[in-house]
């Protein structure tokens, strides 16, 4: 029993010591990113050349071994095609996997200072608004008076 315990905590202490700090996570997904793009550029290639090939063998049928080598263009053309989209798979996943609980919270907070500065500013706007519906009032009153004292006058 002492046995499994310590082999427990042994792999436990070497399993901390394995896992990579933030940085360290940041710079290998820039690697793997580097490595996932240069994959993809590749198939991108081989797609267009299998397309082309395919498309001039289509064009030209005198060879009498066409079925065969159009076939075997046509897979690698798929096999080019698959690839292309695992790369992007991988790349999408590749995206999310370094953001930790750090990041989140880091996120959460600015987002939250964001909406307590845009909703001060929105008070700000609406006691500005109401202020400028008084000035109008008040306008408009003065208007109809001074209407008022014109059309007295000019009656008389």
């Amino acid at each position: 029993m002492t046995g499994l315990l310590q082999a427990a905590l042994l792999i436990a202490i070497l399993s901390n010591k394995l896992v990579l700090s933030r940085e360290q996570k940041y710079v290998h997904t820039f690697l793997l990113n580097n490595r996932l793009r240069h994959e993809y550029k590749h198939q991108a290639a081989n797609i267009i050349k299998f397309a082309i090939k395919l498309w001039y063998l289509k064009q030209n049928p005198q060879n009498s071994l066409l079925p065969f080598v159009y076939f075997h263009l046509e897979q690698k053309l798929f096999r080019a095609i698959k690839a292309f989209q695992l790369i992007k798979r991988k790349q999408a996943n590749l995206v999310g996997c370094c953001t930790d609980l750090n990041d989140i919270m880091t996120a959460q907070q600015d987002t939250s200072r964001n909406s307590e500065q845009t909703n001060h500013q929105i008070e700000i706007i609406q006691a500005d608004i109401k202020q400028i519906q008084k000035y109008l009032v008040d306008l408009n009153r003065t208007i109809v008076l001074l209407q008022r004292t014109f059309h007295q006058h000019s009656i008389q």
